[in-house]
């Protein structure tokens, strides 16, 4: 408990109880009091209002929602405010805030549905000021955003954007919204992310430059480094995503990262009209669950490309018709049962045959993951360049794969291998001791795995220092079987799947 005598410090000026389970009632008699940190004190009865009689608070750290002062709008020094939870009672309103006028920092609003069932109401009246680097709105369920996220000051379109120094914006699970806010011409805009908008149907153009001169030459998302876009099922005419609206403009011309995950309506969400350069900047490109997807663009565009994951695109037919990025280091391609052609559409085979032979040419490659039901030919694989240092092989949850593919003995080096769900494979093969490069082995869900080459072979690899078995119960209990492996190699078992 916090005892009745802590009132007569008259002169304190720092109080901080953070992560104490303690009781206690108001600290107002406390009146210079000009930092005060609870954070995490769950038991702390809620703050009364008799806390505006402090004379001069600078910092209010707290993280549960009733320790915000009845009336803190009366705390016009206030700096520091992390959370706000919106109540109806007198007194804990959002418009308490407009007297906050020194308010900086981070500033999490809890319970707006609080606001008398007026979600557009109240977030409209929340502006925030034009300095604002960081925007997160989640869970909002009003059908419209706000007008000054829209460029728009008292229903009339503004000379310029209100934010403007806008760095982060993320809109999250605003599932009634169907319009999305002109973002393309916020000057400063390097991360976006739209998730679970599942209200809207389409990207259009007043998702680039609504209420622009279109006489002007424009450069659309100019600083946009990091775009993410998931989860919105109702988005089935996408295609200006990639789309400049007039030829006098250019888009994204900054940006490095970009992932599209589950948006299972479109069919070609990546196609990229010829005559506009596509993402001079691109590094990481990643397509997650889009089932529907039956086509990505043309690998060549992207010039800067580094790292390529289609992850769970079942209907994935073919990837393009010219050579990947000479600059990729990463490729990792899974489930894709349908492929016909990574780089090729030449090839008439049901099924991928072989391993493209345009991968060999990737002087950058640095990773390769291959993932298949049955493995396909890999005939051409000791021809990947030097530059190649990891190289997983998963299989399926089966017993069809009951052998590695002997091809990838003639690789000299990937410094990691790692081998994993081939549940048919009992015994590691001898020839794994011709692999003179491998410094980590990893073996993981290997479930009926139970021995490894001879002691004779293991021995030949001399660069070994890791062996990592994971989840692959028989090998790991058989000590006589692990007795093999050379003295200088480091054992790590994991025997649980969490």
């Amino acid at each position: 408990m916090l005892p009745d005598s802590i009132g007569k410090l008259k002169h304190l000026r720092y109080f901080d109880i953070s992560r104490i389970d303690i009781e206690g009632k108001s600290i107002a008699q406390l009146h210079l009091l000009e930092t005060i940190r609870l954070l995490k004190c769950f038991r702390l009865e809620e703050l009364s209002g008799g806390m505006k009689s402090l004379v001069n608070p600078r910092h209010l750290y707290i993280s549960v929602g009733h320790h915000v002062p009845v009336e803190i709008g009366c705390l016009t020094s206030l700096q520091t405010l992390p959370l706000f939870k919106v109540a109806r009672e007198r007194g804990r309103g959002t418009g308490e805030l407009g007297f906050l006028v020194e308010l900086g920092g981070e500033l999490v609003f809890d319970d707006l549905r609080n606001g008398y069932n007026r979600d557009e109401k109240e977030l409209e009246g929340l502006e925030p000021h034009s300095n604002m680097k960081s925007l997160t709105i989640r869970y909002y369920m009003g059908k419209y955003f706000p007008s000054w996220l829209l460029g728009k000051t008292s229903g009339a379109p503004s000379a310029s954007f209100q934010l403007m120094n806008l760095v982060e914006l993320k809109l999250l699970g605003c599932m009634n919204v169907k319009n999305l806010p002109p973002l393309g011409q916020y000057p400063n805009l390097k991360l976006l992310e739209m998730k679970g908008l599942h209200s809207v149907r389409s990207i259009g153009n007043e998702f680039y430059m609504d209420g622009c001169d279109e006489n002007m030459p424009l450069i659309l998302f100019p600083a946009l480094e990091f775009f993410t876009l998931e989860n919105m099922p109702e988005c089935s005419k996408n295609e200006q995503i990639f789309f400049s609206p007039e030829p006098r403009t250019s888009r994204y011309p900054a940006l490095e990262n970009f992932t599209l995950k589950n948006m299972p309506e479109n069919k070609e969400w990546l196609e990229v009209e010829p005559i506009i350069p596509a993402f001079p900047s691109l590094k990481v490109l990643n397509i997650i669950v889009c089932h529907n997807l039956n086509s990505v663009p043309i690998m060549s565009r992207f010039s800067s490309l580094e790292e390529l994951t289609i992850d769970w695109c079942s209907e994935l037919g073919w990837m393009g018709d010219e050579s990947f990025s000479p600059r990729l280091k990463s490729l990792t391609i899974r489930d894709y049962k349908n492929l016909r052609s990574i780089l090729s559409l030449n090839d008439d085979c049901d099924n991928l045959g072989s391993i493209p032979k345009d991968i060999v040419q990737l002087h950058s490659l640095e990773e390769l993951c291959i993932e298949l039901e049955e493995f396909p030919g890999l005939g051409s694989i000791h021809h990947l360049h030097s530059s190649l240092k990891k190289l997983s092989l998963k299989g399926w949850d089966n017993t069809s794969l009951c052998s590695l593919p002997h091809q990838i003995q003639h690789l000299t080096e990937p410094e990691k291998l790692e081998i994993r769900d081939f549940d048919g494979l009992k015994a590691l093969p001898e020839w794994l001791g011709n692999l003179s490069s491998p410094r980590i082995l990893k073996l993981q869900h290997c479930k009926y795995l139970v021995h490894l080459p001879s002691k004779e072979a293991l021995q030949c690899l001399s660069n070994l220092h890791s062996f990592d078995i994971s989840f692959t119960m028989i090998l790991v209990e058989n000590k006589a079987e692990l007795s093999k492996l050379p003295p200088h190699c480091r054992v790590l078992l994991r025997v649980l799947d969490f």
